[in-house]
């Protein structure tokens, strides 16, 4: 197990991105029920320019047994065509009304996204070609029956872009259009002077491309049901604790292979727990701690292999300088303590990225 082939190649890369945005806010009563109106527009814009040029040699190693290999030569690329341009363009507007005494808020509003993007040939010619845009709802509520107690339930929806369907179906370079995600979620929030609590229990559910024999569409959908639960406490003067577990059931339907099969990079939980403490002996002083643990995760789409659950251990210290001109904080933090080796995560397509080994961080902030 863990035979690989590796072939090098060497990049080069050019990226541009550009964002901005601008808003608007108003506060007003109108009888007995006070508004925050929020207006904001948005744009990104981004460019891909890649050159490649690939070794002609292959070599073979083993994961698990690596084989040192020879070092390689590879030319630079000649030119670094474009690859890809996209356009986002939105636009939002958003009601919070409250009662005077803020114990019931309702929010309502919505949120319009544009999706332009372009594929070219190394020639410069446009071969893919996608603009859509679609409109997308946000609806809230917040009943606090006293100041330390808050449910809330909302529904957002979100647009992002469409697969491309692959080479190996018959309608292949079809762009489908934005999928629109939906997510429900409910909970109950406790926040009081030294105890922040939050459960919730959501429901999130997109679309997914799948081959329904030889044709690629939208034809799936990945949904997500999970619980989640955050705690913030401080258990003694100068000695807080933190914790937050999502339990996660994440599952593809519509598709004639697929169906009932977990989606891959996902989870079905996620634990972690941490601690500071302020030390009274030296002023500005804190030391850190933290434990990271994540579950099992699937690594093809067929569910038959998969990447173990893992822990990690954190260490750290933060140090506040004061009484000078320009104040400062120095951070050192130790990440994976105990050296732990294996994979951290997979990405949707199938990519693994390994944990981190044994490393310190050292960082200073200043305010001038």
């Amino acid at each position: 197990a863990g035979d690989v082939s590796v072939s090098d190649t060497n990049y080069r890369f050019d990226v541009a991105r550009t964002s901005a945005e601008a808003g608007m806010r108003w506060r007003l009563a109108i009888g007995p029920t006070k508004h925050r109106i929020a207006l904001s527009a948005s744009g990104y814009r981004d460019r891909l320019n890649r050159g490649l040029v690939n070794s002609a040699i292959t070599s073979l190693t083993n994961l698990y047994d690596p084989v040192q290999l020879p070092p390689q030569s590879i030319a630079d690329p000649v030119s670094v065509p474009k690859v890809s341009s996209t356009y986002l363009t939105g636009l939002s507007l958003v009601d919070t009304v409250s009662t005077r005494d803020e114990s019931l808020q309702l929010t309502a509003g919505f949120r319009y996204q544009r999706i332009r993007s372009d594929n070219f040939s190394p020639e410069g010619v446009v071969i893919e070609h996608y603009d859509a845009g679609a409109l997308a709802p946000l609806l809230g509520i917040v009943f606090k029956p006293n100041q330390a107690v808050s449910l809330y339930a909302h529904r957002i929806d979100g647009l992002s872009k469409g697969d491309v369907a692959p080479t190996s179906a018959a309608n292949a370079g079809e762009v489908m259009a934005p999928y629109r995600s939906t997510q429900y979620e409910a909970g109950v929030r406790l926040a009081r002077r030294d105890l922040e609590a939050t459960i919730s229990a959501f429901l999130i559910s997109r679309p997914v491309g799948v081959l329904n024999g030889a044709h690629f569409g939208a034809d799936g959908e990945q949904r997500n049901r999970g619980l989640e639960l955050g705690v913030q406490h401080e258990l003694l003067r100068g000695v807080r604790v933190n914790a937050g577990a999502m339990w996660l059931d994440a599952t593809i339907s519509g598709s004639p292979t697929l169906s009932g099969k977990t989606p891959v990079g996902v989870p079905s939980w996620q634990l972690n727990l941490g601690a500071e403490w302020d030390v009274r002996q030296i002023p500005g002083l804190t030391l850190l701690t933290a434990v990271a643990s994540n579950g099992a995760q699937y690594v093809d789409a067929a569910n038959t292999q998969q990447v173990p659950s893992w822990t990690r251990w954190d260490l750290g210290m933060r140090y506040r300088v004061s009484g000078t001109r320009y104040p400062a904080t120095v951070r050192l933090a130790v990440r994976n303590v105990l050296g732990r080796r294996g994979w951290a995560a997979v990405d949707a397509y199938g990519g693994l990225a390994q944990a981190d080994p044994r490393v310190a961080l050292v960082s200073v902030t200043a305010s001038f």
